[in-house]
């Protein structure tokens, strides 16, 4: 569910739930070598965009 937000933070709220879907396909555990799993600068990515949306969950970033 997409927290109520500002129409800029919800479009970024998405933009980063639709980047995780796509990492999310990738094989776990990482490994650079093969390109059907998740390389270690993706696997940061997948953390920054979960602890970046959970922070705006959690500020609330609301309209009023």
């Amino acid at each position: 569910m997409i927290p109520e937000m500002t129409s800029d933070r919800v479009l970024a709220y998405r933009v980063f739930q639709g980047e995780l879907e796509k990492l999310g396909l990738k094989k776990l555990p990482v490994d650079n070598t093969n390109p059907e799993h998740l390389s270690g600068i993706e696997a940061l990515v997948v953390s920054y965009l979960k602890t970046r949306m959970a922070d705006m969950e959690r500020k609330g970033y609301d309209k009023s």
